[in-house]
């Protein structure tokens, strides 16, 4: 059956299209071995999940392995994988104060410290949580989209913070805090949720 202009038309004004800036950090749970939480969980503190810049969805790949029945080879599905999984980038813009580059860095020292030799934090226990915003409410803002989608990462930590860069002849130019995270596995929930 042909699909003409009309009902192309129509279907995207149905279900629309997802756009690539509707990502945001929903939170990170856990507690970085000194008691406090990871990320701050107060109201006032939720502010600094807007600071993420760019992420994405990771790659779930399911493994075959061949089975032989008869004249046949059969690929059989066998144990789901994450290929990102030990290398999972996130990019935050760098506030003025650093509060998001310090809490990486107690993040990653309560995962081990070369001074004390030690490890204060269960990183089984960390989760960072990603969200996908609805954007089907043509009277919504960037600020007030409900939650279409929610991504979980669990058993989460950085492997790798980035440095920053810094340039005195620039134009002041906003830095950025790169870190690349480890994860275990992840789940996915579609909504929608009553709040983002």
């Amino acid at each position: 059956m042909a699909h003409g202009l009309q009902d192309f038309y129509k279907t995207a004004t149905r279900y629309g299209f997802a756009r690539d800036n509707l990502l945001r950090l929903g939170s990170i749970t856990g507690n970085a071995g000194d008691g406090k939480p990871i990320f701050p969980s107060n109201e006032s503190d939720k502010d600094f999940n807007i600071y993420l810049k760019t992420s994405s969805l990771p790659n779930r790949k399911i493994n075959t392995a061949p089975v032989n029945f008869l004249s046949y080879s059969f690929n059989v599905p066998m144990e789901a994988e994450y290929p990102e999984n030990n290398s999972f980038p996130v990019v935050f813009y760098c506030d003025k104060y650093y509060i998001i580059r310090d809490i990486f860095e107690r993040w990653s020292d309560s995962l081990y410290n070369e001074h004390t030799i030690a490890s204060t934090t269960d990183f089984a226990s960390c989760n960072l949580q990603l969200l996908l915003l609805d954007n089907s409410d043509a009277n919504a803002t960037i600020t007030n989209m409900s939650v279409i989608k929610k991504i979980t990462l669990f058993g989460c930590f950085p492997n790798n913070i980035g440095n920053i860069s810094y340039d005195t002849s620039s134009n002041g130019n906003v830095v950025n805090v790169n870190a690349n995270l480890t994860f275990q596995y992840m789940t996915t929930e579609t909504g929608p949720f009553n709040s983002n």
